[in-house]
């Protein structure tokens, strides 16, 4: 797994490669990202794989402000160290 980041005054918004992320949440925050989680794998398992991504901001309807998390599948396997 790779994560990348945008900073909020990017006008590029050119991806940056991140060694270390953290997410600040309280308990009830986090069994909504488990939920989240879990409603992508069942969506990829569903569409049988390929290129898609989800925006956990958009899944949450009462989440319009903060960071989003967007998981992304490529449709093939991640190549590392490119």
């Amino acid at each position: 797994m790779d994560a990348f980041g945008y900073q909020t005054d990017d006008d590029g918004e050119t991806p940056r490669a991140l060694r270390e992320t953290s997410l600040l949440c309280e308990p009830a925050e986090l069994d909504q990202l488990i939920a989240f989680l879990t409603h992508v794998r069942g969506e990829v398992a569903r569409r049988g794989g390929g290129a898609c991504h989800f925006h956990y901001r958009d899944w949450r309807d009462d989440a319009h402000q903060g960071s989003d998390l967007i998981i992304v599948f490529s449709g093939a396997p991640a190549t590392r160290g490119q």
